[in-house]
This record gives structure tokens, C-alpha cells and sequence, in this order.
């Protein structure tokens, strides 16, 4: 299970994107804009999270 805290930080990222949406994916949730998936969050199997860094030009708190 994708930690609270976690989808919460990014759903508050992923709702300033227009036009984003959330949905369940394959395995944990994704955020896309029309059908481009854009983020994607999942927890792998030893509990911990996989992390990528943000594009080039984008903050993340």
C-alpha cells in the first residue's frame, strides 16, 4: 500500500496540472492528461518507495 503521505503530497502537486487525472494503474496510481501518464506511484515489494527525480524545470516540495 502506497504510503499516505506520499499520494497525498502528490495528488496536491498533480491537481495544479490542467486537465490531470488520477486513476489506478496496473499496480499503485497514476496521474495522466489526456491518455499521457505523466506521474506514477507504486510501492515496491520490500515496502520501500521508488523515487525519480523531478523534470528539469519543476519543484517539488
Amino acid at each position: 500500500m502506497i504510503d499516505r503521505a506520499v499520494l497525498a503530497t502528490l495528488r496536491a502537486i498533480c491537481r495544479r496540472v490542467p486537465e490531470s487525472k488520477e486513476e489506478a494503474a496496473w499496480v499503485g496510481r497514476r496521474w495522466k492528461i489526456r491518455t499521457r501518464t505523466f506521474a506514477h506511484v507504486l510501492e515496491i515489494n520490500d515496502g520501500g518507495l521508488l523515487r525519480l527525480p523531478a523534470p528539469r524545470g519543476m519543484t517539488v516540495p
